[in-house]
């Protein structure tokens, strides 16, 4: 039997950060799982580590939920979220016509991925949007595609592998608590480690 899926499949997982966002849970499950029902009874026994068992469940919930949210609200990142239904539709006949264009000569004219600069090459200061041709619409000022999501970002921070998602205007703020749980309980089991 050929497995000539596997291929596409094995493509699909690395582009999709499957193996980043399965590194991020196995980590944090294997941590807890390992420190509190091991590590912990066997260096200052059983009924010491109550209060251990609590905190570590309450950091690595904490952490799993603001996961789960970051990956909800990555839509929210879309510029088309943000845009009107009617400023879409125009852009979208726009451009049609703006990629069927040909010059004197019949060529294709050149063009950008998130142009910040008019065809004759002077800037568009104070502009509210720019057209991203990858996406083929109008996108607001402050984005930017991200070629692993394939869609435009607003406020793009970067692509996190470990989450699987961008960091943007949509989830900023779940990412900076993701983190902030993670820190606090990486600081707590240090601090067990070296009392």
């Amino acid at each position: 039997m050929s497995l000539l899926w596997a291929p596409a499949l094995l493509r699909w997982c690395v582009q999709s950060d499957v193996p980043g966002v399965t590194y991020t849970l196995c980590s944090l499950t294997l941590v807890l799982v390992t420190n509190v029902h091991f590590a912990c009874p066997a260096v200052y026994g059983t009924d010491h580590c109550t209060g251990t068992l609590v905190f570590g469940y309450l950091c690595v919930l904490q952490a799993l939920v603001n996961f789960v949210l970051f990956r909800y609200r990555a839509r929210y990142n879309r510029s088309s979220w943000y845009l009107s239904d009617r400023l879409r539709e125009n852009t979208s006949a726009t451009a049609m016509i703006t990629r069927h264009t040909v010059t004197d000569d019949d060529q294709q004219p050149e063009q950008e991925h998130c142009g910040d600069e008019h065809s004759d090459g002077t800037p568009t200061t104070g502009r509210f949007l720019k057209f991203c041709h990858l996406c083929n619409a109008k996108v607001l000022a402050r984005c930017h595609h991200c070629p692993l999501c394939r869609y435009c970002v607003l406020r793009k921070d970067h692509h996190c592998f470990f989450l699987g998602a961008c960091v943007g205007f949509g989830n900023q703020r779940n990412f900076v608590v993701f983190l902030f749980w993670v820190l606090l309980g990486a600081a707590y089991g240090t601090f067990l480690t070296l009392k």
